[in-house]
């Protein structure tokens, strides 16, 4: 019996360990920081949507992405949308799948990524809304970052 109990808390142990193992650090962009990421006192990292008032007929916004860092970044496609209801912001289901490119953003550089959102198919209204993104400094730490930028959707 004592056997018994001993195996079953040593895998207990084990297996969260190893749960632990496969947890990534990522700094979550407060609120009210939303477009810039501060690295250190003079390095930083911005994002913004253009344009910043978007028609609900649009297809698609453009993201811009500068690096004030001295380290790459690295980020992809891949992005998440995010409606405000007037207190807390609302994950929006896209439903839709990425490509699985990477892009790496020298030191001084900036990049576009236009994201196609037919609007009327995603049952989106008018109002608040703001895309997410992770990026990756690629310096000795390779921590990883939220960093978001908002918009306004009229009709």
């Amino acid at each position: 019996m004592k056997k018994t109990v001993f195996v079953l808390m040593s895998l207990l142990i084990l297996a969260s360990g190893m749960l632990g193992c496969d947890k990534e650090e990522k700094e979550e962009t407060p609120d009210n920081a939303c477009g810039i990421i501060n690295i250190s006192n003079d390095e930083y990292v911005t994002m913004q949507a253009s344009p910043e008032n978007v028609s609900i007929n649009a297809d698609s916004i453009h993201l811009i992405i500068e690096n004030h860092t001295k380290e790459n970044i690295i980020c992809d496609a891949v992005f998440s949308l995010d409606y405000h209801d007037g207190q807390t912001w609302i994950p929006v289901n896209l439903n839709i799948s990425f490509e699985d490119i990477g892009y790496i953003l020298k030191s001084g550089e900036s990049m576009e990524q236009v994201l196609v959102l037919l609007f009327p198919e995603y049952n989106i209204v008018r109002g608040k809304y703001r895309v997410k993104k992770h990026i990756t400094l690629t310096d000795s730490s390779t921590k990883e970052y939220t960093i978001c930028a908002e918009f306004e959707i009229y009709f």
